[in-house]
């Protein structure tokens, strides 16, 4: 297996947050290099899914192991994408959202439409 190219709960403040908690701190923005800035991001946003997927889970009365099941996937491989040891793929979120009837990788390219319509009408602006 090959090396993932960051792991994002290392972004956490406190690793065991990952995942578990909607009060995690994170590593301050400032003086990081583009990529680790980007990466900051990324782990925030897998954070939040995985916060979503354990919700998901426990409203629908399921276990993390029938839900990989479902999903075709091994138990332990989706444990270790929920606490951001491994980076979330889109394939993942595509799973995901079949087997439980989410809507998250919609969520996902709303909102990175809003931020592009941002970007340009901020761009317009500075013109």
């Amino acid at each position: 297996m090959t090396a993932p190219r960051f792991v994002p709960r290392s972004y956490a403040l406190s690793a065991k947050d990952f995942g578990t908690t909607s009060q995690i701190r994170w590593r301050s923005a400032e003086g990081l290099s583009t990529g680790d800035y980007v990466n900051l991001r990324v782990a925030q946003v897998h954070h939040a899914l995985s916060l979503r997927v354990r919700n998901a889970v426990a409203v629908n009365g399921t276990t993390i192991m029938e839900l990989a099941d479902g999903m075709g996937m091994n138990h332990l491989r989706l444990g270790r994408l929920l606490r951001g040891e491994i980076v979330l793929r889109f394939e993942d979120v595509v799973l995901i959202d079949d087997e439980l009837g989410t809507t998250m990788l919609q969520e996902i390219a709303d909102v990175l439409a809003g931020s592009m319509n941002q970007r340009r009408t901020a761009n317009d602006t500075v013109r």
